[in-house]
């Protein structure tokens, strides 16, 4: 029996879903311990409920695609996600019975249901601290990911230009930027970093890039380009561009400019509600980028971020914790899956 904080009886609400075969004895026990029960069997159902009435939701490990619908609409939603999420193994079927912690569900459910804390594994319990409300599956993998915002494009020549950002990026990586609003083949040109050196200002790093892989129409157009910006500077000011180490015209710009960042990042752990990335820079709190999950499915090929702390790991990296936006039921269910999945391969590979 649940029992309340000062011992009184407490009346609680769960939102069931389970397999018609195990309905009967699953809301016979919670009747027994002082529940009561509402049915769902998908996330509509959800919609016109008001999250702060309900007190858990018990999920039937048995109806995995719709269990998981469910969690993944939750996560969409920061009331959702503070409502207690338990699975159950079907009545009957062997399970080492697992405990919920009390501070997430004020009490215990029935034993016979082999209750567990939706994909807990465990995991709170040994981390102090825990913010993520999902099992976080380690990955100790490497991707690409794009980060979109918006740099201050200080000058611009034939061979490369100059920018200036929050944060810092290592040499060797890829950027993308725009040049000029016209013509069209100046609005995105591919670049890599050649240096970066952080300002007196430590929110400000100055990046140096060098054009790659122009064309020879892109070429002509930023030269053409480039022309028109000159026969409009003074002479006195076209003399001071040819004082810096680049010996072809450099014009200055200082506006901003909105371009895409790759980066090659460690994938440290996974989750439902985001992921754990090792960056050799630290990432202000909520920049945009894109984390490739699974290349073989649409679905996860580039999953929208953004960044929500960067610690200092040791000293040459930095741990960035970032939070998946707009994610819709499909592709949460698919997120879900790809961890189940990662989970297994990884139990597997550890039992032999």
């Amino acid at each position: 029996m649940l029992e309340g904080v000062n011992g009184q009886a407490a009346k609680k609400l769960a939102l069931v879903l389970v397999r018609p075969s195990n309905l009967k004895e699953v809301c016979q026990r919670l009747t027994g311990e002082g529940w009561s029960q509402s049915i769902i069997t998908s996330p509509d159902d959800l919609v016109s409920r008001n999250p702060d009435t309900v007190d858990c939701l018990l999920l039937d490990l048995s109806r995995k695609l719709a269990a998981d619908a469910v969690l993944a609409w939750c996560e969409r939603s920061s009331r959702w996600r503070r409502v207690p999420k338990l699975l159950i193994t079907p009545v009957g079927r062997p399970a080492a019975p697992r405990t919920v912690p009390g501070s997430k569900t004020d009490g215990q459910l029935d034993p016979a249901l082999k209750t567990v804390q939706a994909l807990f594994d465990g995991h709170w319990a040994e981390t102090p601290g825990e913010r993520r409300r999902q099992y976080r599956q380690e990955c100790h993998s490497s991707a690409t990911v794009r980060l979109r915002e918006t740099a201050i494009l200080l000058d611009v020549s034939s061979g490369g230009a100059s920018l200036e950002l929050p944060h810092g990026v290592p040499p060797g990586a890829r950027i993308t930027l725009p040049v000029s609003e016209s013509p069209p083949a100046l609005t995105a040109l591919d670049a890599q970093v050649l240096s970066c050196h952080q300002q007196a200002d430590p929110a400000r790093f100055l990046v140096h890039v060098m054009f790659l892989g122009l064309s020879p129409g892109v070429e002509r157009a930023l030269q053409r380009r480039l022309l028109l910006w000159q026969t409009r500077r003074v002479e006195g000011e076209v003399a001071k561009e040819r004082s810096g180490r680049r010996h072809d015209y450099r014009h200055r710009c200082a506006r901003p400019a909105a371009i895409q960042v790759q980066l090659t990042a460690g994938v440290l752990d996974i989750s439902a509600g985001g992921a754990a990335l090792e960056l050799d820079h630290a990432l202000p709190q909520g920049t945009q980028l894109s984390v490739p999950v699974l290349d073989t499915d649409p679905l996860l090929k580039a999953l929208d971020a953004e960044v929500l702390s960067s610690n200092r790991s040791n000293q040459n990296c930095f741990c960035v914790h970032v939070r998946f936006t707009n994610v819709s039921p499909e592709v949460g269910q698919a997120l879900g899956e790809f961890i189940l999945d990662l989970k297994a391969a990884r139990k597997g590979s550890s039992g032999t």
